[in-house]
């Protein structure tokens, strides 16, 4: 019977841990960017590096900064 797991390559509790530390921030880094660089913001770098940031302080500080994103974004 083979391994399921390759050595050396993260899986079950270390893979989610790389999706919440890395995967989710960058996604959501991205879309402020995005949506900032649509919305012609001064500064849509600034806010998706800071929503990256943010990630890496927790899910709370996301949320928040979500919120302050959809609070200070221009309406198309």
């Amino acid at each position: 019977m083979l391994p399921l797991q390759i050595p050396g390559v993260p899986g079950g509790s270390e893979g989610v841990a790389v999706l919440f530390t890395l995967i989710i921030p960058l996604v959501v880094a991205w879309w402020t960017y995005r949506d900032a660089k649509r919305r012609n913001n001064e500064n849509p770098l600034n806010w998706g590096i800071s929503m990256f940031l943010f990630g890496f302080l927790g899910f709370f500080p996301i949320i928040v900064g979500i919120g302050l994103w959809r609070s200070v974004r221009k309406d198309v």
